[in-house]
């Protein structure tokens, strides 16, 4: 019998699957108790997580890399496996990319949460669990991909910003007034403006990567990441300034051992219409991409 509770996490394998800064609130809303006091009471006993990590900094500022790719990620997922039994925590973060992107996720997340009103809405009628998706927490996720409104920041009721995880409140509900955050029934919130055609081609890699969650990496993934790099920007449909920019790009990440950030991959597939997913795994995105970036080099 675990300490904890063996709540699923939703949406595995697919691309709006729950982040795990998420899965800790509803995992507290279980439990009848405050994230918070889940953490320090429970989670912070576990040798993994270390002694100073869950101080009041974290909550403050670290729990925004708790999704990513660097210590927080790793040490909060473990402690989360051992404690509720599961092996399939670590796939609620980006721990899938590393070793190829930066771990300092520097210009990854969001600074505070974000969410779509409706989709609170729409689960809570639906009678599912209320959830987060990690989509909702990158800073290039502006608009949500079900509804095509703009994803909020602060409280509709008092104003207030939400914190990646609340000290109080449960998952839904704002952690200053408690008013729930997706939209009042018989409210309509006006579809925003169609995003950017980046905001667009931004979305649609993240949702390829995600759906890559759980899948094994192969040995040298590095090498082959750059292989393929090299690959797209030697094509001959790449214009002569493209090329000049992504080739700097690459050869710092070649010479200087450094890792490309999220931004940065961004950058180099688009100058060179590939995917992400394809220079980080080699395979193909299935859902389509507005710059129809999807196209295999080679």
């Amino acid at each position: 019998m675990t300490p904890l509770y063996d709540v699923a996490p939703i949406g595995l394998g697919g691309a709006h699957v729950e982040s795990l800064t998420g899965y800790v609130t509803r995992l507290a809303g279980e439990h009848c108790v405050r994230p918070e006091r889940l953490l320090r009471e429970v989670v912070r006993r576990r040798p993994e997580v270390g002694r100073g990590m869950l101080d009041p900094r974290f909550f403050a500022v670290d729990s925004r890399s708790a999704d990513g790719l660097g210590r927080y990620a790793a040490r909060l997922s473990r402690a989360l496996e051992y404690l509720t039994g599961r092996q399939d925590l670590h796939y609620l973060t980006m721990l899938r990319w590393s070793g190829l992107l930066d771990r300092t996720g520097k210009g990854m997340f969001r600074l505070r949460r974000a969410w779509c009103p409706r989709c609170f809405r729409d689960q809570l009628a639906a009678g599912q669990p209320v959830y987060e998706p990690l989509l909702w927490r990158f800073r290039a996720t502006r608009i949500c991909d079900v509804h095509g409104t703009r994803l909020r920041e602060c409280c509709v009721a008092c104003g207030s910003p939400q914190p990646t995880i609340p000290r109080l409140g449960a998952t839904g509900m704002c952690g200053v007034c408690g008013s729930f955050l997706g939209l009042p029934d018989g409210c309509a919130e006006a579809r925003s403006r169609a995003p950017p055609l980046v905001e667009r081609w931004s979305m649609a890699a993240l949702r390829g990567m995600l759906q890559r969650h759980g899948r094994k990496r192969g040995v040298g993934a590095r090498a082959q990441m750059l292989a393929r790099m090299e690959t797209a920007w030697r094509r001959p449909s790449v214009t002569a300034a493209a090329r000049q920019q992504v080739r700097r790009m690459y050869a710092q990440w070649r010479t200087k051992g450094c890792l490309p950030t999220l931004a940065g991959l961004f950058r180099f597939a688009m100058a060179t219409r590939t995917q992400p997913v394809w220079l980080l795994e080699g395979v193909a995105c299935d859902d389509g991409d507005p710059l129809e970036a999807d196209e295999i080099p080679g």
